[in-house]
Order: structure tokens, then sequence, then C-alpha cells
């Protein structure tokens, strides 16, 4: 009987599993977790924020809160690598927003175009407590909006992500662009759900140990410690070393 296609992929897939278990089986599951984003917490606010890839983003209302959970299989909250309020100022609310309180300086908004066009702007992890108060007490002119992800809209279309920066922090994968959430704020509980297609198309591929998206691990030995987040966007550490320090 001749093999069929499905046999041939099959002892593929074996032959995959076996030259490295160990790793193999790890990166599967680091692949299965980057494909979602699930996070709880609480805030003070009203408002829903939707964001489908880095190019499309809109919201409603406002809110500024902290989330526990995962992002793309990464912990976050108040200790660990990815801490950070989540801030969101959406319609109308944006327009209210600039009347009363210094414009942020966001980099990647368009020079020329007034900022008051801004219907969105969304922070992700930000880098401050609060925007609008300084350590002093006074207000500032103005403050820089940063954060692991950063939004600012027209309508639907985020603008901030056509700039160098595309809006994501120096750390972030091409993979991370492709990420849809939705997120929401119910006076103080807060909670935000997603998923990443591109992630997912990395994991169904790696079961054939193609590496799309960049981010597969070796085994590690106890002297060179487990992987960290740069380990996995630098690839530094995907040949294995002995404990004598040579590589193989």
């Amino acid at each position: 009987m001749r093999p069929t296609a499905l046999t041939l992929a099959g002892f593929a897939l074996l032959a995959a599993g076996c030259a490295r278990p160990a790793a193999y089986w790890h990166n599967r599951w680091l692949d299965f977790t980057q494909c979602f984003t699930l996070q709880a917490g609480y805030g003070l606010g009203l408002d829903v924020e939707l964001h489908v890839t880095d190019w499309v983003a809109t919201g409603v209302g406002a809110s500024l809160g902290v989330k526990y959970g995962c992002i793309g299989g990464h912990p976050v909250g108040e200790d660990t690598e990815h801490a950070g309020p989540d801030l969101h100022l959406g319609f109308p609310i944006r327009q209210l927003a600039y009347l009363s309180v210094p414009e942020p300086d966001i980099q990647g908004w368009p020079p020329g175009l007034h900022p008051l066009l801004m219907t969105d702007i969304a922070s992700r992890q930000a880098g401050f407590a609060c925007p609008f108060v300084t350590p002093s007490g006074s207000t500032p002119p103005s403050y820089l909006l940063s954060g692991q992800r950063v939004t600012a809209s027209v309508l639907f279309l985020n603008l901030v992500a056509f700039s160098e920066s595309g809006g994501r922090r120096y750390d972030a994968k091409a993979a991370d662009r492709f990420e849809m959430d939705i997120a929401a704020t119910l006076l103080v509980p807060s909670f935000r759900v997603g998923f990443n297609p591109a992630e997912f198309l990395d994991f169904l591929l790696g079961w054939t140990t193609l590496d799309i998206a960049g981010d597969d691990q070796a085994v590690q030995t106890l002297d060179n410690g487990p992987p960290t987040r740069e380990d996995e966007l630098t690839g530094e550490r995907r040949i294995c070393t002995p404990a004598s320090g040579g590589t193989t």
C-alpha cells in the first residue's frame, strides 16, 4: 500500500518532535499561549476599546486602571516586567478632554495634523501613574504618552501605527502588530480579551518546525538559566550549549 500524504505528514511531525522533544513540545506550548490575551483588573471609568490589528483602533468613553493576566503568553501586572496602568480616552471624552487638560505628546502622530482630530487615544501599560498631574501637584503643559502599545486614531484609523515606531515599544515582534482585542471598564471592574491570528498561524506551522514569528527556543542547560523575553526576541539562546560552555 502506498503511503498517503497524511501518513507522511504524521511521520514528519513525529520526527520533528523526536529530534529535540523537550524544546519541540515546549515551543508548541509557547506558540499556543502567544495566541491569546486575557486580563482582568480594576480602574475608574466607563468605556469600550476595540483593536483590530495595530492599524485599526477605536473606542468610546474613558478609563484609567490596572489589569492583570497575560498578553501573548507574557504575564502582566504590577510585579511583572510588563507593568503600568491602561489609559483610554475615546469619543466623546477625548474631545472634551482637549478643552480642559494638556495635550499629550504622542510619538508618531503626523506633524501638522491638529490633535483635535484624534477621536481615540489609548496606551497599554503606560509609563506614568497619572498623566495630568506632576509630583509637585501642578499640571504640566504637555506629557509624553508612552506604553507597551500606543494608539491615536482618527475614527477607525490608528495613524501612529504608520510611524517608524508603530506605536510599540522597541521589544515588539512583527507578529504583535496583528493582535486583535476588546477591552471594557464598567465603572470599577475592567477586562481585556484578545486573539492574534499571526501567532495562531505560527502555532500551526510550528508543528512542522517552521518558525515564522522567530520566537522558538532551544533546550536550555542549567548553566544558561531559563530563557528571557530578550532571548525570545534576539534568538541568542536558540543554540544549545553544554555545561562546558562550548556550542553544539
